[in-house]
């Protein structure tokens, strides 16, 4: 299924270089069912991670915890089941902005 979803098998990056599933720290998933929604966390909140990315380099956003905010963080509430809101997911989605030259 990950690979399949384009992540490596183990859960981490993918192809495109976005996180996978297990870089994001989500909760390990206990079945088949937990496993696509595990997969589908972390490709909803890589999408996210482009619309940000996006609409800063647009403008639309000065800084990237505000980009975070309206972007990133909504995506990962929907998924907080699969720990995707955890200290862990948000730290992540910070530091992948920060990395990428944005001021916090």
């Amino acid at each position: 299924m990950l690979m399949d979803a384009g992540f490596n098998a183990d859960g981490s990056f993918g192809a495109d270089g976005y996180p996978g599933p297990d870089d994001w720290h989500l909760y390990s998933p206990e079945n088949f069912e937990e496993a696509g929604l595990w997969i589908e966390a972390a490709i909803s909140m890589n999408e996210a991670l482009r619309k940000a990315e996006r609409d800063l380099e647009a403008g639309v956003y000065q800084y990237a915890s505000d980009a975070f905010q309206e972007i990133v963080y909504p995506v990962q509430r929907s998924f907080s089941s699969t720990g995707a809101a955890d200290t862990e997911g948000r730290e992540k989605a910070g530091d992948w902005l920060e990395k990428a030259g944005w001021e916090w």
